[in-house]
């Protein structure tokens, strides 16, 4: 029998595997997929090429099994996972997420967008309210966010209590994405990888249906958390024009009716993808990427398709113009639980990520893990530019917030980057983890580095850093938010609490403090009024 704790690792495995694939085929059609590979089919992992950057960006060769921004945040939301297993969302809003913007490969605009603005001091996980013209965030739907929620079920003690790790769900996706589209759709997800861990088996659509039921609680959850109730809800309000349960209303209407088409396809007993992606109007524009469309479109993969799971992974992947990667990184995580065997080829840092899947096992079981050791956010100060995040310190080339990094591959230049003295180099961390970052020349000179060298830097120690935290004590931002509320906002006790936060969590939860008290003096005023 398969232990929780293989399952664990298979789904992962499956997951970055989905992704891997999906990432070669990823927006393309026979003609962009036939210059990135040369074939006219993703049929296994290979070594690859992409443009990056824009007209005159680069191409960059990606090694066979490579992932894209769906594992990479994925990490990033498990790092932010503490040995307390407490996801800590002042470390992935302020410190993962503008350091992914450095190395995000194959990323959507929103999560980009809203990646930039959490580097801003002004900007905190519950006020990420940003817009251009472009893209904002009461539009940003989606499934930025219901692709890298897993780690929050697979680290969760009881998986079968929704409750356990829903509100952390609900907590990571608004960090980028503000439309009730992208937070249902990360729900539902989750909802459904929390039945898979609990039961074994993909659940039906009856059960499915079931899920809609919690969908329309979030409002509920949304304001059980004080940050959230007090600061974000009246902005979403406002901006949106309409209730948060108005809102959230519309989406579980959304997630009924896509429901109600697989219902309609599961009565031919032959389902294959290509009637899943034809039923869900995969293709459409207008609506790809959605993450209710993609949640959906992953369960139906999951539960509908009776063939292998490589094979339903390259049905998916196969599916041209589709949001590929996505749909398969989320079927993967699925399928994968009930995976005995790993997938067929390795990839990318695959050491590391067993290591991290095995790490969110046993903080589900209650056991000692080590945290990844962030920089102290009251000294934290997020570089100007993308090209800044890779520094030269005493000979050492890191990568701040991520340490020390070890060059292992040739340089990638365009027209455009040799202007910026810089050119696109793979590193890899200490920990494991490989980045496709920009690095200066100047850099590599200092460090006598050959250009254009193909030497392979060995991987070094896989195992997180050891030392904890720069942490003095810490205080809980709600409760003091609550006491401060409770007392009337007596004077000396918000003065207290801000001296407090000052010597032990920093200026961001000082300015979080701080707009939370405000925004509940102005509420309260206005209700009297």
């Amino acid at each position: 029998m398969t232990s929780r704790k293989q399952r664990t690792i298979n789904s992962s495995l499956w997951a970055a595997y989905g992704d891997a694939l999906g990432f070669i085929s990823e927006l393309a059609d026979s003609n962009i997929l036939f210059k990135r590979t040369g074939t006219k089919a993703v049929s296994k992992l290979i070594d690859w090429e992409r443009k990056i950057g824009g007209l005159y960006g680069p191409i960059i060769q990606l090694p066979s099994g490579a992932y894209s921004d769906d594992t990479q945040l994925r990490l990033s939301t498990s790092r932010a996972i503490n040995s307390k297993n407490r996801f800590d969302i002042n470390a992935f809003s302020k410190i993962e997420l503008p350091t992914w913007s450095c190395y995000a490969l194959g990323a959507g605009v929103g999560s980009k967008l809203a990646a930039n603005s959490l580097s801003k001091k002004s900007s905190a996980w519950y006020n990420n309210f940003y817009t251009t013209n472009k893209a904002n965030y009461i539009s940003s739907g989606g499934n930025g966010a219901a692709m890298r929620i897993q780690p929050h079920v697979w680290s969760s003690a009881l998986p079968e209590n929704s409750d356990t790790f829903i509100v952390d769900v609900i907590k990571n996706s608004l960090t980028t994405h503000g439309h009730p589209r992208a937070i249902a759709g990360a729900v539902f997800h989750a909802l459904c990888l929390s039945y898979v861990i609990t039961n074994e088996k993909i659940p039906d659509l009856r059960d499915a249906r079931f899920f809609l039921e919690k969908i329309a609680k979030i409002p509920d959850l949304i304001k059980s958390n004080i940050n959230l109730r007090t600061a974000w809800i009246p902005l979403f309000e406002s901006k949106s024009n309409t209730t948060i349960e108005e809102s959230y209303s519309k989406v579980s209407d959304e997630l009924t009716d896509l429901l109600k088409k697989l219902e309609f396809l599961q009565e031919n007993k032959d389902v294959t993808y290509s009637h899943i992606s034809e039923i869900l109007d995969l293709k459409n524009k207008e609506i790809r990427g959605s993450a209710t469309l993609t949640s959906i479109a992953a369960l139906g993969a999951a539960l509908l398709i009776k063939k292998d799971l490589n094979l339903v992974l390259l049905d998916i992947v196969n599916d041209l113009g589709s949001d590929t990667d996505s749909i398969a990184t989320m079927a993967g995580a699925l399928r994968g639980y009930l995976e005995i065997t790993a997938p067929p080829q390795r990839v990318q840092d695959q050491d590391y990520i067993e290591y991290d899947a095995t790490r969110l096992y046993e903080l589900s079981q209650g056991k000692e893990c080590d945290s990844f050791n962030y920089p102290n956010l009251e000294n934290w100060g997020t570089p100007a530019s993308t090209l800044d995040y890779v520094n030269l310190e005493q000979d050492i080339l890191k990568i701040v917030s991520i340490g020390e990094v070890s060059i292992i591959s040739k340089e990638f230049r365009s027209r455009n980057t040799d202007s910026y003295n810089y050119s696109f180099q793979w590193v890899k961390s200490k920990f494991g983890q490989s980045f496709l970052v920009k690095i200066r020349d100047e850099f590599k000179e200092k460090m006598n580095f050959k250009k254009n060298q193909n030497e392979i830097v060995e991987q070094v120690n896989l195992e997180l850093s050891e030392e904890k935290n720069n942490e003095t004590e810490s205080y809980n931002l709600d409760s003091l938010t609550s006491d401060a509320i409770k007392s009337n906002f007596d004077a000396k006790i918000i003065g207290e609490h801000i001296l407090m936060l000052s010597s032990s969590s920093g200026i961001n939860e000082v300015v979080a403090y701080s707009a939370i008290i405000s925004k509940a003096i102005i509420s309260r005023t206005r209700r009297k009024n």
